[in-house]
């Protein structure tokens, strides 16, 4: 559970998170990168939703954001520079690629003096047009960086805490807004110190009649966070905390879940089942004032079942799809011998760290990192930066720039040492087997399950004589058809398709395991959290349980 809940985090862009992930972003984080807080102040009118958009127009020109007091912070540079990172299908190759989409789900808090005079004076049709309205903004803001299949959604609330001239956004990966005919799939029934809280339920304003709905976890909801009164998007009544706990929830099945809190506090959470319904507890740290917090998780009354979905077609990084519970995750690739007749070989990297594309190498060389073997031994070419010399092999980690890739040994006779990718690409085996290999450029379309084409860059080789022989690094280790992959019993099956081609079992500390003398024919039997080295390429594989 511990290191499923660590890659979690780490996948949402929380606690461990690669720095590049981040670079944009500006506001303080909260609940280990849960949630951002978007506090505007000097607002004329909170319920004009061009001025809170963006400093283009409206009655905004005093407005600034909070903490930095620049008037050009508002929603709209938020939610460009505050992403969610995605787990991205790459049809031509077979792949999981990482992307970012924008996020959808926007809770905006407005004074409680707006709040009522606009339902005293026209029954909440401002505050209904301003909710319109924002959807629209954001809709052609960020249409082409929106999660296939949901659409924008805002909610409005009152809140007393705020003087006339202040509004608060909340976004991030734990804020999930329902459609207004939506019924829950699950009640939350909580309570403090066994005494029970009551929620508050959405209110939503759709032509003029005002629509209540119940807190709950719904049918293609994917998480849920509880926070302590006044916080949060769901914060709960009487719970004080002098700290920024939480409880947070992630459904991993049709009645599955896991629980946490917060990464750098003390308190314990846990879970326990009770037939169909789950019970989740908080318990204070020693040294403070006692407090017991329980989440009760029931089948909604209704009972029917409802398929759950993956929050608008999007999947977290790092986290098995709901098609498949196995990931093989590429996380480094094994650096090249020379072999007979070749002078040099180059790897591209992207100033982050990543595999540069054809296309990237073709158009803007001059701004990649180049990782070389001559035979002068390995040299790391950074942009603005003096040649780095490592030698013939790689004895210690060495950084790479300010990425968070990384050059590390390799416990292999003859090797050169790793190349230890920032993120990695995923992949998801299945009880089936899969073909895994490399794309045939005569035939691209004709391609394997598991296309590993990362090494597939022009201006990677050299002959002695300095011509380029017309092949890429890809070529000289891996095979279009080099193995099948297959899930059973909770490990991974990895079959050469032909003695020529390279597959090594390592442990998850990278150490390659002897190969059993009685093995013959018989495919390598991979359990979770061990690598596979296929050709060039180390993936280590993952499945719920490890």
């Amino acid at each position: 559970m511990a290191d499923f809940i660590d890659r979690f985090r780490h996948s949402l862009g929380g606690s461990g998170a690669p720095n590049h992930y981040r670079r944009d972003e500006w506001l303080p984080p909260y609940n280990d990168h849960l949630l951002w807080q978007l506090r505007l102040t000097g607002v004329e009118d909170p319920l004009d939703p061009d001025a809170l958009w963006d400093n283009s127009g409206g009655s905004g020109r005093h407005i600034q954001e909070s903490s930095s007091g620049e008037a050009g912070k508002r929603l709209c540079r938020a939610l460009q520079d505050h992403r969610r990172w995605v787990r991205l299908n790459d049809p031509g190759h077979g792949r999981w690629i990482l992307g970012h989409r924008c996020f959808t789900d926007v809770i905006l808090h407005i004074p409680r003096q707006t709040w009522d005079q606009d339902i005293r004076t026209t029954g909440g049709e401002r505050i209904e047009v301003a909710a319109q309205n924002l959807i629209f903004r954001h809709q052609q803001d960020f249409k082409s960086s929106l999660p296939t299949g949901r659409q924008p959604r805002y909610l409005l609330r009152p809140d007393s805490r705020l003087p006339a001239n202040e509004v608060l956004f909340l976004f991030g990966p734990a804020v999930f807004l329902p459609d207004p005919q939506d019924q829950p799939v699950f009640d939350l029934q909580p309570s403090l110190d066994k005494a029970p809280l009551v929620l508050d339920s959405l209110q939503w304003l759709p032509s003029k009649h005002a629509q209540a709905q119940p807190p709950g976890f719904y049918a293609d909801q994917e998480c849920l966070l509880l926070t302590p009164e006044g916080s949060g998007p769901i914060p709960l009544p009487g719970w004080r905390t002098e700290d920024d706990t939480y409880l947070f929830l992630r459904r991993t099945g049709e009645n599955d879940w896991a629980v946490y809190s917060d990464s750098s506090r003390e308190w314990q959470a846990s879970e326990r089942r009770q037939g169909d319904r789950w019970i989740f507890e908080l318990r204070s740290p020693d040294g403070h004032e006692s407090q017991h917090l329980a989440l009760e998780l029931v089948p909604a009354s209704v009972s029917r079942f409802q398929s759950y979905g993956d929050a608008g077609g999007t999947l977290i990084p790092g986290l098995p799809s709901p098609v498949s519970p196995y990931t093989l995750e590429l996380e480094a690739i094994l650096l090249p011998s020379l072999h007979q007749g070749l002078r040099q070989w180059t790897i591209w990297l992207e100033p982050e760290g990543t595999p540069a594309t054809p296309e990237r190498i073709g158009r803007h060389p001059d701004d990649l990192i180049r990782l070389q073997l001559d035979g002068r031994g390995i040299s790391l070419a950074i942009p603005g930066r003096p040649l780095l010399t490592l030698g013939d092999r790689i004895a210690e980690p060495v950084e790479i720039g300010q990425t968070d890739a990384k050059l590390l040994p390799f416990e292999l006779p003859g090797s050169h040492g790793l190349l230890s990718l920032p993120r990695p690409d995923l992949y998801s085996p299945a009880d089936e087997r899969r073909l895994l290999g490399r794309t045939d450029p005569a035939n691209p379309g004709n391609r394997p399950d598991f296309a590993l084409d990362q090494l597939a860059q022009p201006r990677g080789l050299f002959w002695s004589s300095g011509t380029d022989p017309g092949f890429t690094l890809n070529n000289l280790s891996l095979s279009r058809s080099h193995a099948w992959i297959w899930v059973e019993d909770d490990q991974l099956l990895a079959e050469a398709c032909k003695p020529s081609c390279p597959l090594m079992h390592l442990d998850r500390n990278y150490r390659p395991l002897p190969i059993p003398e009685d093995r013959n024919d018989r495919p390598l039997v991979i359990p979770p959290g061990d690598c596979l080295l296929a050709g060039h390429y180390l993936l280590r594989y993952r499945s719920k349980s490890g």
